[in-house]
């Protein structure tokens, strides 16, 4: 069974939970799961809703080479014509629609 970290502390509780877990398993190539497709989906709206970031909208390749930077960095390299202040607003609403369409569509 796996467990995610808001599920265990809001369903069973961290202490019976830990008892429980055999293992923990971390996908970070996306070998078992790969978001990718919503991630560029979910971005490219924000891209849409925001003329005045004024780019052009995201390609796979592009989103790829964004794996593994930290969000400061990927927002400087997205959207090179905002102040740091845009990038983040753009970030925070490209990771809340990606959180949200994920949690729906896997």
């Amino acid at each position: 069974m796996v467990y995610e970290g808001i599920w265990l502390d809001t369903h069973i509780g961290n202490e019976e939970a830990m008892g429980r877990i055999e293992a923990i398993l971390f996908d970070l190539d996306g070998t078992l799961w790969d978001s990718a497709d919503g991630v560029l989906k979910t971005w490219n709206m924000v891209i849409e809703k925001h003329p005045e970031c004024k780019r052009g909208l995201l390609t796979a390749e592009e989103l790829g080479s964004y794996f593994g930077l930290p969000m400061t960095e990927i927002a400087r390299r997205m959207f090179v014509n905002s102040t740091i202040e845009e990038q983040q607003q753009l970030m925070d609403e490209c990771c809340e629609l990606e959180n949200n369409y994920l949690s729906e569509h896997g």
